[in-house]
């Protein structure tokens, strides 16, 4: 399967690569569309247990908005280490 396509049947891990990159992008779009800047991108490992290492990069960024792209529990988990790493105090966090 040269030309990117998944296995018959779906490859998840593919599937979900393939939306997040969509949903960074078309939101840098929209984000410059209104008139606002993007500073940087993380992407996390799919199913990270930790993301401690990507949220300290983003509060030490200096910007004003942070966005977190994700589902299930490691979204949960990342909403939960924002708030205790004190990003809310000083950023948006979406």
């Amino acid at each position: 399967m040269g030309d990117g396509a998944p296995a018959r049947g779906g490859d998840l891990r593919h599937n979900c690569l393939g939306f997040g990159r969509a949903l960074e992008s078309d939101t840098i779009e929209m984000v410059r569309a209104a008139g606002g800047q993007v500073t940087g991108t993380v992407r996390y490992p799919v199913e990270s247990a930790d993301l401690s290492s990507f949220l300290l990069r983003a509060q030490g960024s200096g910007a004003q908005v942070v966005a977190i792209a994700g589902s299930g529990t490691v979204f949960i988990n990342a909403v939960k280490a924002a708030h205790e790493f004190g990003l809310r105090r000083r950023q948006t966090v979406q």
